[in-house]
């Protein structure tokens, strides 16, 4: 049975293929209708998407605190342009380093990225529950010795999941444990607790960089699901099930509402905050889709074909 029930293009190999066969056995399991013969030739072009991912995500990310150096980061744009550009986030980061990037190239700039996955771009927070060997806190206070070090490095951008970091909440919270933060002083114990601990540790990390003379670039939010948008709208693509791959603007800045709150309270001629998310809302709800195609590669990450979605929003950054 297994030899003949899958026939599929030879467009996808390693992670996509498998993808391709685990959604398929989970089709199958669902429908109890059998394996098709072939998996439609829109669907192939959804997954592909599942794989489209940032290829320096892995090289880029999580340096060694203790070793870090400017020499080490991964360059944004041209290599050969000193840096004066520092990009400092988690994975969101890392998955908008590249067209970022090509901004910092049009802007005859150079730059350099510090990505650490899971960690909140604050000073002196960790997560209360590591995912990784990576002590967060740890990576943030190198990165700022780095700042110092180097006062060429005149512009900070910070980029992350906020709505994660702030609430400590999963979109979804009966999905997973809850990823509170902790600082020095304390863990916090509830949503509550973790938005406090968020708040402080932003304010702190603003006035920090700019009582170091710097200017600060503040990349905002972008929505996200509670599951995984590619195999769900695959899933449906393949049934032929009419479903809106959206969230609504109100939940979003539900979620997002401590840090919109830090945006109005921090309005500085050096600070610059861009709305990500604009492009993908309209006045009631944000899109996960465009023409049938995922814009994420997850349920929280844009794929490239997102990111040149919102790309428009980096006409107006300024360096």
């Amino acid at each position: 049975r297994a030899g003949t029930a899958l026939q599929p293009r030879a467009l996808f190999q390693g992670a996509a293929a498998m993808i391709i066969v685990l959604f398929s056995v989970g089709l199958v399991l669902d429908t109890r209708e059998g394996l098709p013969v072939r998996v439609p030739e829109k669907v192939h072009d959804i997954l592909a998407v599942a794989d489209d991912k940032p290829r320096n995500r892995k090289r880029c990310e999580g340096q060694d605190p203790a070793t870090l150096t400017l020499s080490e980061l991964c360059p944004l744009g041209d290599p050969t342009v000193s840096p004066s550009v520092l990009l400092w986030g988690d994975s969101h980061a890392n998955m908008l380093a590249n067209t970022l990037g090509t901004y910092v190239d049009e802007a005859q700039k150079g730059g350099a990225f510090a990505v650490a996955n899971g960690c909140v771009p604050l000073l002196g927070v960790s997560r209360a529950i590591q995912d990784t060997d990576l002590d967060c806190a740890a990576f943030s206070h190198a990165v700022l010795q780095l700042i110092a070090e180097h006062p060429s490095l005149s512009t900070i951008v910070l980029a992350a999941r906020w709505g994660l970091h702030a609430t400590g909440l999963p979109v979804d919270v009966h999905a997973g444990p809850p990823r509170y933060l902790r600082n020095a002083q304390t863990t916090a114990r509830n949503s509550a607790d973790n938005q406090h601990i968020f708040t402080a540790a932003f304010r702190h990390t603003l006035a920090t960089l700019e009582s170091m003379d710097r200017r600060v670039i503040v990349l905002g939010p972008i929505p996200e699901a509670s599951y995984d948008i590619p195999m769900a709208l695959a899933k449906a693509t393949w049934r032929n099930t009419d479903i809106r791959f959206s969230t609504s603007l109100a939940g979003f800045n539900q979620r997002q509402a401590t840090f919109f709150a830090l945006q109005r309270e921090h309005n500085s001629s050096n600070i610059q905050w861009m709305a990500l998310h604009q492009p993908l809302c309209n006045e009631v709800q944000c899109s996960f889709a465009k023409e049938g195609l995922p814009l994420y590669f997850d349920d929280n990450h844009l794929a490239t074909n997102g990111v040149a979605h919102i790309s428009g929003v980096f006409d107006n950054i300024k360096f």
